[in-house]
């Protein structure tokens, strides 16, 4: 049994079940399998019930005591019985559960791909203590070909043909990673599918065809057979008529002989006339009974010349003739002398050319005896077939050949009969000629002459009459052989299309199984991948089934189909159109990921009598079971995910119940009808990844998401339509009018093919056929010309559209680029609707009358603005910089030369070391950087001049460096200036990089205009489109909205979430749209899990045109990216400074609050109170605003909250009471509150502790209150006034004297805090521009959208650190790879050990980041395999993070990828190079250490710890580190294993070498001061209790220093001491002690 999961499906539902389950198996003794599948598992209590079930045989708490009591008395008798056995039960529920186990049995199947698989095997242990676990993993090879060749035998013609689609199939499906075999039977079903589908529609036309060319081949036939008989009967012809004419020569030559003896010759008559009247009495005998059947014989001829061809073609296409016109046919070819009767050769004879002529030209006398007696008894025999009456009505054709027949054979009767007749007229002239012997001696010579005439004039008759018939057989064959050359000629170029059509059919059809596949293939694994990679994966198939002119959208669609889903409204971008084409071939049911609404919008328009339902919807239910049953296409909108309820659908899990055809749905065994099909439609642009592989593998994944290349066409149509509406309508015009006429072109060739198909009988004389043919060539000749015509108004109307696809091709980069900004902030997510907004108003923002240059560059040019200020104001201030520069890179690719934004970047390494010393006039500080800058590009020692001191050396110094390059500007590319900017002056590179990108984007400021709600409302706000505010703590927007509300007279309400308000949150948007009033929803971070409801209560609502709503939240990385998208985003942030912070402070406190709370009923203790509270909030304000100058203010972000403001004042406030009794205010007490309960409390810092308490200290002090004693201008209360009153608004008069902006030394900073703040703001930019830089070459494409476990993504995004790492190779680490290291010895030093273990270390971190790196180059090349380790570590690397496996030896190491690479090839040298050698020459601390040179220097310090205490026998806790500038310590005996530390650099003051000790640093101090060689040293406190200045006493005002690692202050390593001046200052300068200054 399996659980019926229907929508609303809970605990509550799921215990039922249960319990329905456990009684069948315990109480009816069923033997019963619960089969869960993780699909099943909604909530994770379902599987913890089922733990419980596993483990012990029941489930606590599932049945009530009362239900027990009903429950357990039907098994009281079974229970009785089994009492008697051994181990029996010994309750009656402990032998329900008994009886639970035995026929019970639970099958639970789970997916170890899923997320929860892991969790949920963790936390419930019985599936694995008390289950069989069957792991069933992929198929194997064997299988899938098995199952393969079951689903693809049919589509095979042969053994051979099988094995082919059997591999094509299974070596297409392995390319997918991740591909199940369900993926695998989608496949096959698909490929199916497809096949079955082309085989049904091309099956007529190549019938068609192939029998209209077997008509043309017959055709081609008769013309050769024709034209070898007219050339025979020519020749036969001349020859004829030659002999006639000698024979007229003859005659005329012997007439002239006879003129002599005419005499003789009559009286030779007179003599024979009385013979001759005999013989002519014999004659006319004969001739009479000839006249008796002559005329029966013409009129038997007559009627058989009336037959017509189509009465003959009606015979002929009889499959067998009735008897009649058999008989009657045979007679016929009997006379001719034909004795096969059979069918066969009767139709041939009908069907020979001239066969009625042959009929009329027969000579009866030609009839043997034989064949008469054969043909009369044939006509005796069957008399009734040629009964005129009888064949006449059996065949019109058939009664005059039967009637011929018969005159034919009466005639050669009178012939026999007539014959003896003839004979004696014969005889009788014989006698004649005898009586005449007597005169032939005188009339031999006339009678020979006469017999010689005679003979010639026969001849001459027999010769003309031969070549008569000859010359007339000769016209009619030249007439047909004219009528089939002129029907050949028309047809000559059809014949040829017609033969390449079917030789494209053929070889289609011969390709068409494997060509299903790959489009199966297309339709199951491509719809939600990118243009690129479906290309890369089509060409890899084709490769595979060897198919390499495979089309998907040509062998998916028709063309017309194409135009009529973009007509329809579906994008006509390739990737949208191939989109169109998988939704309406997939065999699954597709899951449709719709960020725009675009496809969803086409569907419901191609598929107009679907159902839509939303998945929230109530009724969503119902609609869906009547699709099921009625079979109607439904389209589920709006869908989270796919529905448990689905699973049994999408699965195809049917049943057969007789006759029909039923599925689960829900909790109803539903009827199912074929022709049900659904459609998933969701906006979530994250859906697909956010589907559990057991979901992803049933649906056909497709993804609408916009790329580069579908964007720029909608673009350019966008485009078109505001600057040239006309050439869009020209052109789809065109291509209707195109298609039309290619359509009637096909109808009218197929109307011919199937008249030649259909023809029977002699083609040439078929009319009708001729006259289609005659129209099929005008209409072709018509249609060809106005194609011709149309492809070239296409082709000028592209060149036309061209001139405008820069501007889309901007668009579409623009769109991607900021599609992107969600690597940068999550919170940054931008739809596409809005984008294109921006693109409409930008188009209608142009001046008109201007050029079409011109106009576009305005328009490019406004929408960089445009767009610039819009997500400007969606993202927080700190971010615009970057989001300049990003934009800048992106748009402007030619502003970076080679290698020069890598170099920026940190991720170029030059190949070789820059030659040279360094400039004189290049600061101390920046040596290095200027040296990487030179050695990457060495042309800018000679191209810059920097070797002119004269020029750099006021340049270097300068205050605004960015902006005083004077002439060298000319001689530099603006991104250069900024180089060189990084590498010599950082503390100036934010402004540069500002300065950079306004020039090149062209605009005067990246921040947008001030906020201004009036303009808002007026020009974009929307009542469909949510206006979000995105917000930091602190900062309230909703007062601002509810006075502009005010003014504009606009019902307005707010409610804060958070509290369980999600109902009425729900209601009041509601009831708000329905007014037209406003609305503004508070702290919606608090409740991201509901706000997937509010946004599609949003977006299905109809709201009045007044509506508006406003949303507040902090940013959240759970916030729905719907939500985002769809939403008006506005950044709204505090305003920076003390002022301000002031300002929030006072206006959130009320008058009443300020001025008399506190029970104080002393005037002059309501005084102290609102002083004391407002010095707390000046407090609070500078402890907040310090926080901008982190990690120089602050080492980290505290959350200095309300809530603490809260408190201390609440504290001042009880003090303040108190002192009513104790006469004054106890600062002791509130020093003590502050600085370790309220804000000390939230400081992990030691360092910032004591700060903390500075500032506590300076400020809550009764001088300061009176205005006398103040410490002084370090202090950061040195200029705090604070009025003597309790009046609120004399508090806020003095506020507004207060300065807008704060100096570094507001909060007791060095004054070079700000270029500190500077260089912190840049490196932050770059660390960001750094996780964009895989966007910016790559927005829209294949690394945009693969996954980054994929290869193809390695490729593109590792290519960097792989160049990174090989020049470090091959300058740094070659150098030193051969100097060995040795393991550590026993008698080796703590100090010696540890170089050498660090260098090993270092030895391991470097062959493991070559292994790595070489291996994943490998893999991306195709060399090598991908394993889940090494696509673990990619992922880290792809997220610019170091795998863990390459920093647990380095805990302090870098973060990003390159500057790890970097600094690990720096300590590798070091280690190897140099402490390696000391280590080798005994000679450790000889020389000045770096500590930089060391992956863990804190262990160094530990080293030298240990050898301190091993060398003065003292315990290691007793030891404290000793420090002081210079080689005092050296010199002092009584100090030992004192270090030499050099390359400290010093941050926050400035160190004066004159008088040795600290100093206030000045403006225009370095930020990083390098400090002279530091000694330290660990010494017993005992005798040493001072630890700075080697331990000596009275040293002074002494400050420790914390020592970092790296100037992010994140790894603090020690203490070091130093002499100053003013101990407090330092306090508050945040001075600090650095190795490197490696961020």
């Amino acid at each position: 049994q399996q659980a019926a999961i229907e929508k609303h499906y809970g605990d509550k539902e799921w215990r039922r079940d249960l319990k329905q389950v456990m009684q069948q198996a315990a109480i009816e003794k069923q033997h019963t399998v619960l089969y869960i599948e993780d699909h099943q598992l909604i909530q994770p209590s379902f599987l913890e019930l089922l733990n419980s079930l596993l483990s012990a045989g029941e489930i606590p708490g599932l049945w009530t005591p009362d239900e027990l009591e009903q429950l357990l008395p039907a098994l009281r008798d079974d229970f009785s019985e089994q009492q008697e056995t051994a181990g029996a039960a010994r309750t009656l529920f402990d032998f329900f559960v008994s009886r639970c186990r035995s026929y019970m049995r639970v099958v639970l199947s789970m997916d170890p791909q899923h997320s929860h698989f892991l969790p949920y095997c963790a936390s419930n242990p019985a599936l694995f203590t008390t289950c069989t676990v069957i792991w069933m993993d992929q198929w194997s090879k064997e299988g899938q070909e098995s199952v393969a060749l079951r689903q693809l035998a049919e589509m095979a013609s042969d053994d051979n043909q099988k094995q082919v689609l059997v591999t094509s199939a299974t070596e297409i499906h392995k390319t997918q990673q991740g591909a199940t075999p369900r993926h695998l039977v989608s496949l096959l079903r698909t490929s199916r599918q497809l096949y079955e589908h082309h085989v049904a529609n091309a099956s007529e036309g190549t019938s068609h065809l192939k029998k209209g060319l077997e008509k043309m081949k017959q055709v081609e036939g008769t013309v050769q057979e024709l034209q070898g008989k007219a050339a025979t009967q020519q020749t036969e012809l001349e020859q004829k008529q030659e002999l006639a004419r000698q024979a007229l020569g003859n005659i005329k030559v012997a007439m002239g002989n006879a003129g002599a003896r005419k005499k003789e010759v009559e009286q030779l008559e007179e003599q024979t006339k009385a013979d001759e009247a005999s013989t002519r009495e014999e004659k006319e005998a004969i001739e009479e009974q000839l006249a008796q059947i002559q005329p029966i014989l013409e009129d038997a001829k007559k009627a058989v010349g009336n037959i017509k061809p189509d009465h003959l073609n009606e015979i002929r296409s009889l499959k067998m003739p009735p008897e009649p016109i058999h008989d009657v046919l045979s007679g016929v070819l009997r006379l001719m002398g034909n004795y096969d009767a059979s069918w066969a050769s009767m139709k041939k004879f009908l069907g020979g050319s001239g066969v009625i002529t042959k009929i009329l030209n027969f000579e009866a006398r030609q009839i043997s005896d034989e064949v008469r007696r054969d043909v009369e008894k044939l006509l005796k025999e069957k008399s009734n077939s040629f009964d005129h009456q009888v064949i006449y009505r059996v065949s019109v054709a058939a009664a005059p050949l039967a009637k011929w027949v018969v005159a034919n054979v009466k005639f050669c009767a009178v012939l026999q009969k007539i014959a003896p007749m003839e004979h004696k007229l014969a005889e009788a002239a014989k006698k004649l000629q005898g009586a005449r012997a007597n005169l032939q001696t005188c009339q031999q010579e006339l009678a020979q002459i006469d017999v010689q005439v005679g003979q010639l004039q026969d001849e001459f008759g027999a010769r003309t009459q031969e070549a008569e018939r000859l010359k007339a057989g000769l016209e009619t064959v030249n007439a047909t052989l004219a009528k089939a050359r002129n029907f050949l000629d028309k047809l000559s170029g059809e014949k040829t299309r017609w033969a390449s059509q079917l030789k494209d059919i053929e070889r289609e059809e011969a390709m068409l199984p494997v060509n299903s596949i790959i489009g199966a293939a297309y339709c199951t694994y491509l719809g939600h991948l990118s243009e690129d990679v479906r290309e890369s994966s089509q060409t890899s198939w084709t490769q595979i089934a060897n198919c390499p002119d495979f089309d998907f959208l040509k062998f998916m669609s028709t063309e017309s189909d194409l135009l009529t889903y973009k007509a329809q409204g579906l994008p006509g971008d390739r990737l949208s159109m191939q989109n169109g084409v998988i939704i309406k071939n997939s065999a699954a049911a597709p899951f449709i990921v719709d960020p725009n609404s675009q496809g969803t919008a086409w569907l419901r328009t191609n598929m107009e009598n679907a159902e839509y339902a939303l998945q929230q919807d109530p009724k969503f239910m119902t609609a869906l079971e009547l699709a099921v049953r009625f079979g109607k296409q439904i389209i589920c909108a709006e869908v989270d995910g796919i529905a448990e309820v689905l699973f049994p659908l999408l699965r195809r899990d049917f049943a057969h119940m007789g006759p029909r055809l039923v599925v689960q749905v829900g909790d109803k065994m539903l009827d199912y009808n074929e022709s049900f099909s659904m459609f998933l439609c969701t906006r979530n642009s994250n859906a697909i990844e956010a589907l559990p592989p057991n979901a992803s593998c049933l649906v056909a994944r497709v993804n609408f998401t916009v790329t580069r290349a579908g964007l720029e066409g909608q673009l350019l149509g966008i485009t078109l339509q505001h600057e040239k509406p006309e050439l869009e309508e020209r052109k789809s015009e065109l291509l209707k009018q195109e298609e039309s006429l290619k359509v009637e072109l096909a109808s009218l060739e197929k109307t011919l093919l199937q008249q030649l198909a259909e023809a029977t009988g002699n083609l040439l004389d078929n009319e009708e056929l001729i006259q289609s043919l005659e129209r099929m060539k005008e209409s072709s000749a018509t249609i060809s010309a106005s194609l011709l015509e149309s492809n070239e108004l296409q082709a000028s109307l592209d060149q036309q559209r061209d001139v405008y696809r820069p501007l889309a091709g901007l668009g579409s980069k623009l769109f991607m680029l900021i599609k992107e900004m969600q690597r940068m902030d999550y919170m940054y997510q931008f739809s596409l609707n809005s984008f294109s907004r921006l693109f409409d108003k930008a188009l209608k923002a142009q001046d008109s009358g201007r050029s079409a240059e011109e106009k576009l560059e305005d328009v490019r040019r406004n929408l960089i603005v445009r767009v610039l200020f819009y997500v400007s104001r969606s993202i927080f201030k700190k971010d615009r910089l970057t989001f300049g520069v990003y934009l800048t890179r992106g748009l402007f690719p030619e502003e970076f030369k080679e290698n020069e934004w890598e170099f920026f970047l940190g991720s170029y390494v030059p190949p070789q070391e820059a030659g040279g010393p360094a400039p004189s006039w290049c600061p101390p500080d920046r040596v290095q950087g200027l040296h990487k800058l030179r050695a990457a590009f060495p042309e800018a020692d000679s191209k810059w001049q920097l070797s002119k001191e004269d020029v750099w050396q006021p340049w270097a110094s300068s205050d605004a460096c960015e902006q005083n390059f004077g002439q060298m500007a000319m001689k530099m590319s603006r991104f250069q200036r900024v180089l060189l900017v990084q590498a010599v002056r950082p503390d100036r590179l934010e402004s540069a990089l500002y300065s950079f990108a306004t020039e090149v984007l062209g605009v005067d400021n990246l921040s947008p205009p001030a906020l201004s709600l009036s303009h808002l409302e007026e020009t974009e706000l929307t009542p469909g489109e949510p206006v979000l505010f995105v917000v930091t703590p602190g900062a309230d927007p909703s007062a601002e909205i509810e006075e502009f509300a005010s003014s504009k007279g606009v019902g307005f309400a707010e409610i804060a979430m958070g509290g369980g308000q999600n109902d009425n949150a729900l209601q009041l948007v509601r009831t708000a749209a329905k007014d037209g009033s406003w609305v503004c929803l508070k702290n919606l971070h608090l409740v991201t899990s509901w706000l997937p409801a509010l946004e599609k209560e949003i977006r299905n609502m109809s709201p009045d045109p007044q509506f508006r709503c406003f949303l507040t939240a902090e940013p959240h990385a759970k916030f729905p990216s719907i939500l985002l998208e769809s939403s008006l985003k506005i950044t709204y942030e505090a305003p920076p400074g003390i002022k301000k912070n002031l300002q929030r402070t006072l206006e959130s406190w009320s008058t009443d609050w300020f001025e008399k709370g506190g029970d104080c009923g002393d005037p002059s203790k309501q005084i102290l109170r609102s002083q004391g509270m407002y010095v707390c909030a000046y407090f609070h304000a500078v402890l907040q605003e310090r926080r901008t100058y982190i990690p120089q203010g602050w080492t980290k972000f505290y959350e200095f909250s309300r809530g603490d403001l809260q408190s201390a004042c609440e504290t001042v406030s009880l003090l303040v009471n108190s002192s009513v009794k104790s006469g004054s205010l106890d600062w002791r007490t509130l020093h003590g509150v502050l600085e370790l309960a309220v804000y000390g409390c939230r400081v992990d810092n030691d360092f910032d502790l004591k700060l903390v308490g500075a500032y506590v200290a300076s400020m809550f002090r009764t001088e300061l209150l009176e205005g006398v004693g103040l410490m002084g201008t370090t202090s950061p209360g040195a200029n705090l006034k604070v009025p003597k009153s309790n009046k609120l608004t004399d508090f806020r008069l003095q506020l507004s004297s207060m300065p807008d902006t704060d100096e570094p030394r507001a909060f007791g900073l060095a004054p070079n805090a700000d270029r500190s703040l500077q260089r912190v703001n840049s490196q932050r930019c770059i660390a960001t521009l750094r996780t964009q830089s895989a966007a910016l070459g790559e927005a829209g494409s294949t690394v945009a959208q693969l996954p980054p476990t994929d290869p193809r993504v390695w490729q593109k995004s590792l290519a960097p650190l792989w160049k990174v790492w090989d020049n470090l190779s091959r300058t740094q680490i070659a150098k030193v790879a051969n100097i060995a290291v040795r393991t550590p010895k026993a008698d080796d030093g703590p100090i010696e050990t540890f170089i050498l273990m660090d260098a090993m270390e270092a030895v391991k971190i470097v062959e493991k980041v070559t292994r790595v790196l070489s291996d994943l180059q490998k893999v991306a090349q195709g060399t090598g395999l991908s394993t889940p380790e090494l696509q673990q570590q990619a992922v880290c690397l792809l997220s610019h993070e170091i795998p863990d496996s390459w920093s647990d030896s380095w805990p302090s190491a870098p973060i990003d990828p390159a500057d790890f690479l970097q600094g690990l090839a720096k300590r590798y040298v070091a280690l190897r190079g140099d402490w390696v050698k000391r280590v080798q020459e005994d000679s450790v601390l000889s020389r000045p250490a770096s500590l930089r040179d060391f992956l863990r220097p804190n262990v160094f310090l530990n080293a030298l710890r240990q050898k301190s205490s091993r060398a003065l026998q003292v315990s290691i806790d007793n030891l404290h580190l000793l420090s002081c500038v210079g080689d005092a310590m050296i010199q002092d005996s009584s100090i030992k294993n004192v270090v030499q530390l050099e390359g400290l650099l010093l941050e926050g003051c400035s160190y004066e070498d004159r008088n040795g000790q600290l100093c206030d640093a000045s403006r225009d101090s370095p930020l990083l001061s390098p400090l002279p060689v530091v000694s330290i040293a660990w010494m017993p406190r005992a005798t040493h209790p001072h630890p700075g200045l080697g331990g000596q006493t009275g040293a002074g005002n002494v400050v420790p220093l914390p020592l970092y690692i790296s100037i992010d202050r994140e790894h603090m390593l020690s203490k070091l001491h130093f002499r100053t001046g003013d101990p407090q200052a330092r306090i508050f300068n945040s001075a600090a002690v650095f190795l490197s200054d490696e961020s």
